[in-house]
C-alpha cells in the first residue's frame, strides 16, 4: 500500500510542476500586461498637457485675429483700409496646431499687395507675408508644413514653396516660369530655384516631391469679413 502511495505521489509532480509553471506564467504576463497599461497611462499623461497647451494657443490666435477683423480698419502698410471690404481664411497651414490667418483686400494698389498672412507668435498676431509681387497663397500642405504662393508679374508666372519659422517666412523653392509675353530682359527661360540657388528643372521637381510626397494640397477658399463668418470662422 506504501509503494502504491509513493508511485501516486510521483505520478502527480509532473502535474504540480506544470501547475506551477503555469501560475508563474500567469504572473509574469499580468504583470507585463500592467507595466505595458502603466506606460501607456504616462504617455497620456505627458500628451495631454502639450495638447491642452496647442489648444490654448490655438483659441488665443483665434480671438486675436478676431479682434483685428471686428476693427473698423486694417493697416495695410502705407494706409488703413476698411476690413468690411475685406476676405479672410483661417486654418492652421504649417502643422503647429495654431491658425494662420489669410486676409485679402482686392481694393488695394497694385505696388501694396493684395493679400496678407498673420500668424500668433508669442501670443502676438505677427504678419509674415505681403504679396508685393502679384502671388497670393494659393494651397497649403498642413501635414508637411508646406504653403504655396502663385502669382505672375512682368511675363513671368512665380510659384514658391514656403516654410513658416517662428514669424519668418522661408522660400525653400520657387519657379519662375515666361509666359508668351515674356520681358525679353528675362530672356524667356524659365528659373528654378532651392534655397535661392538655380538648379535644373529635374533637381527642383525631385526636391518638391521629396518635401510634398503624396500629399494632397488643400485649397484656400476665402470668406467675406462679415460678423456671421468672425463667429463661425475665428
Amino acid at each position: 500500500t506504501k509503494q502504491v502511495g509513493i508511485l501516486e505521489m510521483i505520478g502527480c509532480l509532473p502535474v504540480l510542476f506544470m501547475k506551477r509553471s503555469m501560475i508563474k506564467m500567469k504572473a509574469g504576463l499580468k504583470n507585463k500586461l500592467m507595466l505595458c497599461a502603466a506606460v501607456a497611462l504616462a504617455a497620456i499623461y505627458m500628451l495631454l498637457p502639450v495638447k491642452a497647451e496647442a489648444a490654448s494657443r490655438a483659441s488665443k490666435a483665434k480671438k486675436a485675429y478676431k479682434k483685428m477683423m471686428s476693427a473698423q480698419t486694417l493697416n495695410w502698410g502705407d494706409r488703413h483700409y476698411p476690413t468690411k471690404d475685406m476676405k479672410f481664411f483661417c486654418k492652421d497651414m504649417n502643422g503647429d496646431k495654431v491658425p494662420e490667418l489669410v486676409v485679402c483686400y482686392d481694393a488695394a494698389f497694385g505696388y501694396e499687395g493684395a493679400e496678407r498672412v498673420y500668424t500668433f507668435y508669442k501670443n502676438k498676431v505677427v504678419r509674415v507675408f505681403i504679396s508685393d509681387n502679384g502671388q497670393v497663397v494659393t494651397k497649403y500642405y498642413s501635414k508637411r508644413k508646406i504653403f504655396v504662393e502663385e502669382g505672375g508679374r512682368m511675363g513671368l508666372k512665380l510659384k514658391r514653396y514656403c516654410k513658416l519659422s517662428g514669424k519668418k517666412l522661408v522660400v525653400i523653392a520657387q519657379e519662375f516660369i515666361p509666359d508668351s509675353y515674356a520681358d525679353p530682359y528675362f530672356n524667356a527661360k524659365p528659373i528654378y530655384q532651392i534655397n535661392s540657388k538655380t538648379v535644373s528643372k529635374t533637381s527642383y521637381q525631385k526636391f518638391v516631391k521629396s518635401r510634398i510626397g503624396n500629399t494632397k494640397a488643400r485649397k484656400i477658399k476665402l470668406v467675406s469679413n462679415t460678423e456671421g463668418n468672425r463667429k463661425k470662422y475665428l
